[in-house]
């Protein structure tokens, strides 16, 4: 048997629904000039999909370059981050919740982030959006004045259709002021280098719509294992 060739170059691209690793060959034959066997393209890494050949003063050049699909891909890699939320030590006097509580995020790959909400200590008695407040994504994880060093709504310019990609809609607490419920997000990265880690969560007094709403609890963005 032939001994498997060795390529000079191999390039890895993970997708939302598989991996591609593509392996890059070059053939300098030993007697240039003999013309190249016929060749069926083929996905496997076995048969160049795409054949060049460049003629040189001294010799013949044949760059062969192949794709190798996996018919069983390993699963993207999962990524965690954690969020810890507190009430804004900057609030308002007038105003009394007293949010605490845990989100987990997760993200397989770049496909879909979720986060699992497990909030309470909404005040119901102060309900201005009938038990909805914002939840949104600001700039840096910065909690120094509480939730107002955290910076302006967070911009992902490569989330398509979405203008406000910092804005997370709603959330809706119960009748003892609990919040438990999960979210998905599919224009959100956690690890990428404009991703969300290290930026922080906040929670508005009144709903989405209600954007400079006061701000009452908020969180910064950290790296987790797995949940």
């Amino acid at each position: 048997a032939e001994d498997t060739p060795e390529p000079v170059i191999s390039v890895f691209r993970e997708t939302r629904d598989f991996n591609v690793n593509m392996n890059f060959f070059v053939d300098i034959s030993d007697h240039p000039g003999e013309p190249a066997g016929a060749i069926i393209p083929v996905f496997n890494g076995t048969s160049p999909i795409r054949s060049v050949t460049r003629t040189t003063r001294r010799f013949i050049v044949h760059f062969d370059f192949f794709m190798d699909i996996p018919e069983h891909p390993t699963p993207p890699e999962m990524h965690y981050a954690h969020c810890e939320i507190e009430p804004n030590s900057h609030m308002v006097s007038s105003l009394h919740h007293r949010v605490h509580g845990s989100i987990r995020i997760s993200q397989q790959g770049c496909g879909t982030v979720h986060m699992e909400l497990n909030l309470s200590g909404f005040n119901t008695s102060e309900d201005l959006a009938h038990h909805r407040h914002g939840l949104q994504i600001h700039e840096y994880g910065d909690m120094s004045q509480g939730c107002g060093s955290v910076g302006e709504l967070y911009h992902y310019e490569h989330a398509p259709n979405h203008e406000n990609p910092g804005d997370l809609g709603d959330i809706v607490d119960d009748a003892s002021g609990a919040v438990h419920s999960s979210r998905a997000f599919d224009w959100l990265h956690i690890d990428l280098t404009d991703g969300i880690l290290g930026r922080s969560l906040v929670i508005l007094q009144g709903d989405h719509n209600h954007p400079d709403s006061e701000q009452i609890a908020c969180c910064v963005i950290g790296r987790a294992q797995a949940h």
